[in-house]
């Protein structure tokens, strides 16, 4: 089963390895919101029926019942590459504490921050009227030559929050190409980045 989401700057997809007969289905995204709320365990079971219009998710003592999005959802196929020019290993924990402490900068102005991907560094950088916040952090492998990318902070700061484990991957082409993030732990999950321009 593929769970895709998608608006104009970001796309997550996330595999999960169980059987359901053929089908394409849109699903409201505040109904798939509401299912986290119940604090479901990992051992907890979710109860997926569906008609032609209709669908039911139904767990514990609950069941959520929603109707289905008409339409056709975009073909996202030609986004999710197989191969990229780089790959880049940075650490979870210290990419995502890097982006938090920048975050405060970011949010008094367009929230775009900086990447510099220079040998075995990588340097994030945001501006904003009250200054320039810069932090480095070493990289898990090397990168053959330097690459400049800017990001949405908050949308780059999902895709790695909900990476699992402690390396994430980023898959880089050309500067103002898609970036996909994935995990070394979890090879089921992508998540799709629309870089932004960057302006001093």
């Amino acid at each position: 089963v593929r769970f895709v989401a998608s608006d104009s700057t970001v796309l997550a997809l996330e595999k999960i390895n169980f059987q359901l007969p053929e089908a394409k289905l849109l699903i409201p995204t505040n109904v798939l919101n509401l299912i986290p709320s119940f604090s479901l365990e990992d051992n907890d079971n979710v109860e997926i029926r569906y008609v032609p219009s209709l669908i039911s998710f139904s767990f514990k003592n609950t069941q959520i019942v929603s109707v289905l999005v008409n339409g056709d959802f975009p073909d996202y196929t030609m986004l999710v590459r197989d191969t990229s020019d780089f790959l880049v290993e940075v650490s979870k924990q210290d990419f995502l504490m890097s982006l938090k402490r920048l975050d405060v900068l970011a949010k008094t102005s367009l929230r775009r921050v900086k990447t510099v991907f220079d040998g075995n560094k990588l340097v994030v950088s945001t501006l904003s009227g009250i200054g320039k916040g810069q932090e480095e952090i070493l990289l898990a492998n090397s990168v053959s030559e330097k690459i400049e990318i800017a990001f949405d902070i908050g949308r780059l700061m999902d895709g790695i929050e909900h990476a699992e484990g402690d390396i994430v991957v980023l898959g880089i082409n050309k500067s103002l190409t898609p970036v996909v993030i994935t995990s070394k732990k979890d090879p089921n999950y992508c998540y799709i980045i629309m870089p932004q321009r960057w302006v001093e």
